[in-house]
């Protein structure tokens, strides 16, 4: 396989990861509102618990408000604005090796029990 195809098979996925994040729901009441624009006065669309995790995008068109993509339970696909506030973002460690002719995409791995949160890339198998 050709090396160059991998490389921009790498760059296309760490562009990816670089206009979004996983980031963890934090809220003492328990739940956040998901809503349809980014402002207070907007409809509530969705509600996700504390303690979920999101795929937020944060944008600065929007001030304090951050894009958000989650499925819950039943699989459904919730997107909308949730406050910046709400959310703790996880950091992304690339922890990856690479092996000949392999490819392989980024996967989120969480432990609700830890504090330390992150996102690596699994082990690429041929």
């Amino acid at each position: 396989m050709n090396y160059r195809y991998l490389l921009v098979l790498l760059f296309l996925t760490v562009c990816q990861l670089a206009s979004a994040q996983f980031a963890k729901i934090i809220d003492k009441d328990g739940y956040v509102n998901v809503r349809q624009q980014a402002t207070v006065n907007s409809v509530v669309v969705s509600k996700i618990a504390a303690d979920e995790i999101v795929y937020a995008f944060p944008d600065e068109k929007f001030g304090d408000w951050v894009i958000v993509d989650y499925t819950d339970n039943h699989n459904k696909s919730i997107t909308g604005y949730v406050h910046n506030s709400r959310i703790k973002y996880i950091p992304f460690r690339f922890d990856f090796t690479l092996f000949e002719y392999s490819v392989g995409f980024a996967s989120v791995n969480v432990d609700r029990y830890k504090k330390d949160y992150y996102c690596t890339m699994p082990p690429m198998l041929k």
